[in-house]
């Protein structure tokens, strides 16, 4: 390890899970687009501590500034390279927090890669606020396919990261703006949608899976196994 990276906060135990040196240069690249302009030592800074788990309030104060001046390098320069890196992996879920940062990249930087299993998940579930649409799988089986299948949009797009069938007690996001029902759409009520609760959800909504449900729309032009989920909010503390 060089000098320079040695006044890096947080890289001396990111290096140790993270292939820092292809990370950095990766998203240079991308910074760059063509030109040599390499990452900044305050962007390289805030990506080591969000690579082992630092939040935006405690990065605050480990560099003596705002939390809403980290949050802001964080969405404008971070989040925005790393997205565009994911998407030229062919990837389609998109960071749009710090805890995304980890989970995202590490497919393709992490020293040792996680397993499927190495889902964020809560202990307690908080009371369940409905049931939102989630996306739909390439079954027409009609049944809940294995957690980890891929969802896929049909005319209506997926609305949770990460885009795959979860487990009860798993964290997601929201990608898509959906509204919260009252109930899954059920055989005997002719599949008809429950009333709404509430405003929709806004896209970056944290929630915890309660329940989930599959069925087959027999109006729909697509037989396509519509997966539902019954959701309740979650609070995560601030490391």
């Amino acid at each position: 390890m060089d000098n320079l990276n040695q006044t890096i906060k947080g890289y001396t135990e990111a290096s140790r899970n993270w292939n820092l040196a292809q990370l950095f240069s990766d998203l240079a690249e991308i910074k760059g687009q063509g030109k040599s302009r390499g990452l900044t030592h305050t962007e390289k800074e805030l990506l080591c501590l969000v690579l082992i788990g630092t939040s935006p309030t405690a990065i605050a104060t480990i560099r003596s500034t705002t939390v809403g001046s980290v949050k802001t390098e964080l969405s404008t320069k971070i989040y925005d390279y790393a997205n565009q890196l994911i998407s030229q992996k062919a990837h389609q879920d998109k960071i749009l927090d710090w805890r995304d940062v980890s989970r995202l990249l590490s497919r393709y930087y992490a020293s040792v890669p996680p397993t499927p299993s190495d889902t964020e998940q809560v202990e307690t579930l908080a009371p369940a606020i409905g049931w939102i649409r989630i996306g739909a799988v390439n079954s027409t089986s009609g049944l809940l396919p294995p957690a980890g299948s891929p969802l896929i949009p049909t005319a209506q797009p997926v609305t949770i990261q990460p885009m795959v069938v979860p487990k009860v007690r798993d964290i997601v996001a929201i990608v898509q703006y959906v509204n919260v029902r009252e109930d899954v759409p059920r055989e005997e009520n002719n599949y008809q949608l429950a009333p709404i609760v509430g405003v929709p959800l806004p896209i970056g909504t944290r929630l915890a899976i309660v329940e989930l449900a599959a069925f087959i729309d027999p109006d729909s032009s697509v037989p396509y196994t519509r997966i539902w989920s019954k959701i309740a909010p979650v609070i995560l503390p601030e490391l």
